[in-house]
């Protein structure tokens, strides 16, 4: 969720203003918009292109840049050609969010909105979306939203949360660790837990935290730390001085995640390190190099290690000059936009939102990241096997291990690759 030396080349393509169109012969600024063909249906998207954020920003912009390709190239939605309004939400904070969905709603009119997650989500845009009734599509991974939707469904019953809520990384990490032989855990069943000062990892360990403690799990270690801590040394001292089997991070940063590990490698405990999402991003391996091999990280929402997610990494690398997709950015949008187009297909006429709407609540969509379909009582996507235990219409949390510099999935099946094995800083 950071920027990466990587991902900066990324910014190369179609980033030559605030509001751009996918699939048209102009980009569209600013200060003059052209109106596009009655014929199209036009699809919003909020992406954090400056920023904080641009990495995932523009390859969320790639993943849509394919589904649209793909989606005109079989006649689009019931004849309807289909383009995509690009807006920049900036670093997507709640003004910049707000700002980003008044321009699409109001001002362009779109027909329907899909994004990936922005952090000033809910508060931003969600009675902007219910204002016009358009479906609204994302992946903030935020409890807030599902909850906001459970306590006003018919007020926000056009908006969909394509993943599970980050709270789920708590609560599987608890699941998870079910399945870890007892002999790697050298200090029995303890755990140091260490989050970030943002509400993205609050959402987390609170409830993590629980979680571990109702499975039996003995805090030996808690502690906030700030973004972009300079020195692990304390924590680290307080760490080695009560060695925990466990040492689960939920920060969410990735150069900080990066560093504990250099800086942990100087003096090891013989403890199983989970740290969330942060080791899939590219620049991960640029500071932590051989030292992260046996690193655990998890992913609420990601590209999947089988024949579905190869075969979209194989046409990425193909459409994209070689690079290589993240598992948390370019397929997720992907699926949500195919997600739209199977419910509207669906329907006499993919501009009737309320008929969208209600298809969106029952389709069951197989996707690059797994099996997606919404659950009646908060239009989220569950997690599985923690909350929906069949994989077929539950989104995958899976658990992957570094080897190599590389990533294996460990957990659960039906999608393993590798059983756990221990870091080699345990014996």
């Amino acid at each position: 969720m950071n920027n990466t030396t990587r991902r900066n080349l990324i910014k190369k393509i179609g980033q030559a203003s605030v509001i751009g169109t996918i699939g048209s012969s102009a980009l569209l600024n600013s200060k003059k918009v052209s109106a596009a063909s009655k014929s199209k249906i036009r699809i919003g998207a909020p992406l954090p292109l400056t920023g904080m954020f641009s990495g995932d920003g523009e390859e969320f912009k790639r993943g849509i840049t394919m589904a649209i390709e793909d989606i005109n190239a079989v006649g689009g939605v019931c004849g309807h050609e289909v383009e995509a309004v690009i807006d920049d939400a900036q670093d997507s904070f709640v003004e910049q969010v707000r700002a980003s969905f008044e321009r699409l709603v109001r001002k362009e009119k779109v027909d329907a909105i899909v994004c990936g997650y922005l952090i000033g989500s809910p508060a931003a845009d969600m009675d902007l979306v219910a204002e016009a009734g358009i479906p609204y599509l994302n992946q903030h991974a935020q409890v807030k939203v599902s909850e906001n939707i459970e306590a006003n469904p018919n007020k926000y019953s056009m908006i969909f949360q394509t993943c599970p809520p980050g709270t789920y990384y708590g609560y599987g990490l608890a699941d998870f660790l079910k399945s870890v032989p007892d002999d790697f855990l050298k200090h029995g069943k303890t755990v140091a837990v260490l989050a970030g000062d943002n509400s993205y990892s609050a959402q987390i360990h609170k409830a993590m935290r629980p979680a571990l403690k109702k499975e039996g799990w003995k805090e030996t270690h808690f502690e906030v730390v700030p973004y972009g801590i300079p020195d692990w040394t304390s924590t680290l001292t307080k760490i080695r001085n009560n060695p925990p089997s466990i040492i689960a991070m939920n920060d969410g940063i990735v150069g900080d995640d990066a560093l504990f590990i250099r800086q942990f490698s100087e003096l090891p405990t013989e403890s199983l390190i989970y740290q969330v999402f942060t080791p899939s991003t590219p620049e991960y391996f640029d500071v932590t190099g051989d030292m992260s091999n046996g690193v655990i990280w998890s992913s609420v929402i990601g590209l999947l290690p089988d024949k579905i997610g190869h075969e979209f990494r194989r046409r990425y690398r193909k459409r994209w000059n070689g690079d290589e997709p993240s598992f948390g950015a370019a397929g997720p949008i992907y699926d949500e936009m195919q997600m739209w187009a199977t419910a509207a297909r669906s329907v006499s006429d993919p501009k009737d939102y309320v008929a969208v709407n209600k298809a969106l609540k029952k389709i069951v969509h197989r996707g690059v990241a797994g099996s997606y379909h919404v659950k009646s009582s908060n239009n989220t996507v569950p997690s599985y096997p923690t909350e929906e235990k069949d994989p077929s219409i539950g989104l995958p949390h899976a658990f992957y291990q570094v080897v190599n510099r590389e990533h294996r999935c460990v957990w659960p099946a039906p999608y393993t690759e590798l059983a756990i094995a221990k870091p080699s800083w345990m014996s």
